[in-house]
């Protein structure tokens, strides 16, 4: 730090950073000046906001570089092992677990803000959540709150990547879904569903069923279903619905 560079970079923390790019919200102006405070020695916002435009573009500019040099020293890597995952790299070790419905519900709920009178999510805050429940060293301990905070970019970003791919559907798993329901096709997750909703199973059950039990009883439903409007049709009728009635008067 001199009189003529008042500022020395350092690479980012991954929370800061990432609260950082909430706050900007796609605020290009602002994107500048809330991601210079996460990476600025002796920063400060009244100092940010005085810099000419390119100075400030100058500075972001080197703080990604910063962050681009961590990616290279780190290494990191994803092994997506039948067993379970790893993200390894230089001095990293981590094991990836998927969380629960219980886990990811519960981590939501904490997550949501009343801001002006609508409920947005906290997006750094749902993933810090995410991390503590799904992310353990080698030993299998899980990570303080102000661990995974000090992490590296580098390793926030590989790390939400992989649980992602981990604890999300497929890639495309929606708008196949869409599709199928728009075409009447048939759909696994669509057949589990049918099932669940209307035994009342739960899915690990029909999951665990016979493939040939389940799929007379799907069969069965389909029938049943394609054959309630003919009957409701004809009661409409028994009723005296939608039947012109004609009297003849003998008199």
């Amino acid at each position: 730090m001199t009189e003529d560079q008042p500022f020395q970079i350092r690479a980012p923390r991954w929370w800061s950073w990432n609260e950082a790019l909430e706050r900007a919200g796609g605020d290009s102006a602002r994107l500048v000046e809330e991601c210079l405070l996460t990476c600025l020695e002796g920063g400060t916002r009244e100092a940010i906001r005085s810099l000419p435009a390119a100075e400030g573009d100058r500075l972001l500019s080197a703080a990604f570089q910063a962050v681009e040099q961590e990616r290279t020293t780190l290494g990191l890597a994803v092994d997506e092992g039948p067993a379970e995952w790893r993200v390894r790299g230089a001095g990293i070790d981590l094991r990836l677990h998927p969380w629960t419905f219980g886990e990811r519900n519960d981590a939501l709920r904490r997550s949501l803000r009343l801001k002006g009178g609508q409920i947005t999510l906290d997006l750094p805050a749902y993933e810090l959540q995410m991390l503590q429940a799904c992310v353990t060293t080698q030993d299998g301990e899980r990570l303080s709150a102000e661990a995974i905070a000090a992490w590296p970019v580098p390793l926030g970003e590989v790390v939400m990547q992989a649980l992602d791919r981990l604890n999300g559907p497929e890639e495309g798993h929606t708008a196949i879904l869409e599709a199928c329901m728009r075409e009447g096709r048939e759909h696994p997750d669509l057949a589990l569903l049918h099932l669940c909703q209307h035994f009342g199973w739960k899915p690990d059950q029909v999951e665990r069923m016979d493939a040939r039990t389940a799929e007379r009883l799907l069969s069965a439903l389909k029938l049943l279903e394609q054959g309630r409007p003919q009957a409701q049709a004809a009661a409409a009728a028994m009723e005296g619905e939608g039947v012109n009635r004609i009297i003849v008067d003998d008199d």
